[in-house]
């Protein structure tokens, strides 16, 4: 199996008219991407392309079908589940009657990610009562339960404070990279996390740049030392 989990060729995306020049990109296994620019420059709007919930204005797309996705909001706040519930979702689950059935690996790998996303007094607690850096956090253990291929985050740890922005999105990386998943993250928080990516796709001028991160940000350095990466 490749090693490839996402390739876009000659890719154009936007709203009425294309935000930048055709873009041909390519993710492989085990790579951590970070999408860098300005405000308003379409990271967002790229990934939402690529994942299919804006048409792209022309090329193409292959992907992995193994994936996770995380927005900044999310429409499970009002979901009357409990939090580990919520995580077990992310599991593969056999049926038996109306009672989910999960296999025994699942029940030890998601007790291990509600103790290192620090979820264990949460644990019992219904999703839409804990706060929604906390309901981040438990999509974030949710995301890597059953090792996608690639996970996608959208300004997903917007509603954390600093230290568990950090934690949480170091503790990612490390269980990606163990896996050999691929991470493409938008954060607002990006700038104080370079060091845990491996590649940048950058915006700049209506053109979009990738490499990997030592590259990207030497050639593009006024962006990143003006702090302008979100």
């Amino acid at each position: 199996m490749s090693d490839v989990v996402l390739s876009t060729v000659n890719l154009e995306f936007g709203h009425d008219t294309p935000l930048c020049e055709p873009l041909n990109w390519q993710v492989h296994s085990g790579e951590i991407w970070a999408i860098a620019g300005t405000n308003g420059c379409g990271k967002t709007t790229l990934l939402r392309t690529i994942l299919g919930f804006l048409p792209p204005q022309g090329g193409h797309i292959t992907m992995t079908s193994s994936i996770s996705y995380i927005a900044q909001t999310t429409e499970m706040r009002a979901v009357p589940m409990r939090v580990e519930d919520i995580i077990y979702m992310g599991a593969e689950t056999r049926l038996s009657g109306l009672i989910p059935f999960y296999r025994r690996r699942f029940i030890k790998k998601v007790d291990a990610l509600i103790h290192t996303f620090e979820l264990d007094h949460l644990r019992k607690r219904s999703f839409h009562e804990i706060s929604p850096g906390e309901r981040q956090r438990t999509l974030l253990a949710q995301s890597i339960v059953r090792s996608p291929e690639l996970i996608c985050l959208d300004e997903a740890t917007s509603a954390m404070d600093p230290q568990h922005t950090h934690d949480s999105f170091e503790y990612l990386v490390k269980q990606a990279k163990e896996q050999n998943c691929a991470i493409i993250a938008i954060s607002h928080s990006l700038y104080a996390q370079l060091d845990q990516v491996t590649h940048l796709l950058v915006f700049s001028e209506g053109k979009c740049f990738s490499g990997k991160r030592e590259d990207m940000m030497k050639q593009h350095k006024a962006l990143f030392t003006a702090g302008k990466v979100d």
